[in-house]
Parts: C-alpha cells; structure tokens; sequence
C-alpha cells in the first residue's frame, strides 16, 4: 500500500476533515514504530533506513506492511481520526481492531525473521 493509497482508502471509508500532512505524518509514525519494533530487532534490520514521510513525500511511496495485512493502516488512521473528533467509543472499537491486526502481523514477522543476536538457550541440568 502507498501513502496514497492509505489516504484515499481512509477519506473513501470515513468522513473526516483531517488534513492530508496530518495523515501522512499519522502513516510515518506507524512505519516508525513498526521499524523500531519488528524491523530493527530482526537480523538485517540495520540495512533498512527508516522510514519518515512527510508533506514533501513522494505519495506512491510504499509503506513498510505488506499485503495481506495493510489494512492496519487503514485502522490505524481510523482510530487517530475518531480520537481527533472525540469520538471515545469509536476510537475504542478502531483502535482494538488495529491493535489486534498489527499483533498478528508481529507474530508473523518475528515467525519469519531471525532476532538480533538469537542465542541457543538449555534447560535443565548438565551432567
């Protein structure tokens, strides 16, 4: 998904007055943290930069989650909108559903990524 993508998607599904450099630094944030939690604690993790967008980016960027789990930024970006509003209970529900998805994709990515410096672990006794 693009940033572009996001943005038209979320604007498609939900009403709101929220300015575009608003939604784009919302989509930064999200790849940021998906960097520091998932990406730099992964071997390999050093060679990927990270990711920071904002009102000069270019908006066929690609975001940092692929399918079939890119709709976390659709979720995301509706949590952050009915936050905004003040809409607590919508909030609650959107933010539920975004954090559940993007729970299930860090299980899949620590499934299909080798942890930073992973040591062989014995239990028991030796003898």
């Amino acid at each position: 998904m693009t940033i572009a993508e996001a943005i038209t998607g979320i604007d498609q599904r939900k009403r709101n007055g929220i300015p575009e450099d608003v939604k784009i630094k919302w989509l930064s944030e999200l790849d940021g943290r998906v960097y520091n939690e998932l990406i730099l604690t992964h071997d390999g993790g050093d060679s990927i930069p990270l990711p920071r967008y904002d009102e000069n980016t270019i908006r066929t960027t690609t975001l940092l989650i692929p399918s079939p789990y890119e709709r976390i930024y659709l979720l995301w970006l509706e949590a952050l909108i009915d936050y905004t509003s003040g809409e607590m209970n919508r909030y609650a529900n959107a933010y539920a559903m975004f954090n559940n998805t993007y729970a299930e994709y860090a299980r899949l990515y620590h499934r299909t990524h080798k942890p930073k410096g992973e040591k062989l672990k014995f239990f028991g006794t030796r003898g």
